[in-house]
């Protein structure tokens, strides 16, 4: 009971900060509107590394394509691997790569994976993906199916080139730990253990 509410305050005092750097002065990290949250619930790779290695009951999803992990690999303490957006057949000629569609099956996964943990909807989850911009839409949808304690780390793994778009606190940036290793068959998918 004490470690939970440890963290439990720790992630509070994460969220106070996270907040007080979006109304702060000009100087201060601000997250661009496509990474915006509903929860508000915003931490950086190293605050969520802290985190994960305090309590590994947090369940931490990466909302990548299963493509895009196989080819860079994922952070340590990942608990699961769920495609917000899955690869069609379709090539799009302009962006040199195949079309991604909305994965029909992300709540279900994300709720069997939670029923999996023994945790239920209000157990801090933390999203993230490649640049924060599908770990956003991942969150978003989450917190509107009833999750009440979703985090997302909104530089992502490898940040994003895009100008103006912070890259400094993204994982693979941070120098956190990163791995290439791959479980073989249909569940690494779902679940790296």
């Amino acid at each position: 009971m004490k470690r939970k509410l440890t963290v439990s305050l720790i992630a509070l005092g994460i969220s106070l900060l996270a907040a007080g750097a979006n109304a702060g002065p000009s100087n201060e990290i601000r997250i661009p509107e496509v990474k915006q949250i509903l929860s508000g619930n915003y931490l950086t790779s190293r605050q969520a590394q802290a985190l994960l290695v305090m309590d590994e009951t947090i369940v931490f999803i990466d909302v990548r394509d299963t493509v895009e992990i196989g080819q860079s690999g994922y952070p340590a303490y990942m608990d699961a691997i769920v495609p917000l957006r899955i690869r069609t057949p379709e090539f799009d000629e302009s962006l040199k790569e195949y079309r991604l569609a909305d994965n029909p099956t992300f709540l279900k996964e994300v709720n069997d994976i939670i029923q999996m943990e023994g945790v239920d909807k209000g157990h801090m989850i933390i999203v993230s993906c490649g640049s924060g911009m599908r770990s956003a839409i991942a969150a978003n949808k989450l917190t509107r199916a009833g999750y009440t304690n979703v985090w997302h780390i909104p530089d992502g793994y490898e940040g994003d080139d895009k100008p103006g778009l912070n890259t400094q606190h993204a994982w693979k940036n941070a120098g956190l730990p990163w791995s290439k290793d791959l479980i073989h068959g249909s569940e690494w998918r779902l679940l790296i253990q």
